[in-house]
């Protein structure tokens, strides 16, 4: 947006196969389009909402992460509506912490309300984003779930942040012995030092 100000956003649309795709399509320029016109978390999230309740069917929804990085004031200004839990590595204290959920998924209910939250976002620190797929893998019935997540990363963050996507997916599949039933995005974004 300029001024070291910086837009980002990862989500999933609820079902599968061409419908989700062009349902992913049309949030994913909603999304653009709504930022365009004031890039605050809350208004796109409410905006985004309104128009997925009106113009889509009852129970088609997309889960959202969307915020705003001030890189020059260090600060991560976000939404999570009904969204899997972003991680934030503190790198000088080496510990992990879990961001909140501020709102429903979007398109889920009419009258859903958000708020946002902001983060310090200090030199060292790494933002990590991931969709369902990654806590959903799963090896002999059992699923690696949040908590098998979040070791992953502890194993891993001290990764360069482009290395870290490629190197936790590669852990997921290994857990998973190969057989991912879900797509997986992931996203790390981190604070030079």
């Amino acid at each position: 947006f300029g001024g070291g100000k910086y837009g980002i956003a990862i989500g999933d649309v609820s079902g599968k196969g061409l419908e989700a795709a062009v349902y992913t399509a049309m949030a994913r320029y909603m999304i653009q389009a709504y930022s365009a016109d004031d890039p605050d978390p809350v208004y796109v999230a409410s905006r985004l909402n309104g128009a997925l309740c009106k113009y889509t069917p009852v129970g088609k929804f997309v889960t959202l992460v969307y915020g705003l990085l001030d890189a020059g004031n260090r600060k991560f200004t976000y939404v999570n509506a009904g969204h899997e839990i972003p991680f934030l590595h503190r790198g000088k204290e080496d510990r992990l912490e879990n961001l909140s959920s501020t709102g429903p998924a979007a398109g889920a209910l009419a009258d859903g309300e958000y708020h946002s939250e902001t983060i310090a976002f200090e030199p060292g620190d790494t933002l990590i984003f991931y969709t369902d797929g990654a806590p959903q893998a799963r090896c002999e019935g059992k699923f690696l779930g949040t908590e098998g997540l979040q070791k992953i990363v502890a194993e891993l963050v001290h990764s360069h942040a482009d290395d870290l996507p490629d190197a936790m997916l590669a852990s997921i599949r290994s857990f998973a012995k190969g057989h991912l039933r879900d797509d997986i995005a992931i996203l790390a974004i981190k604070a030079r030092v």
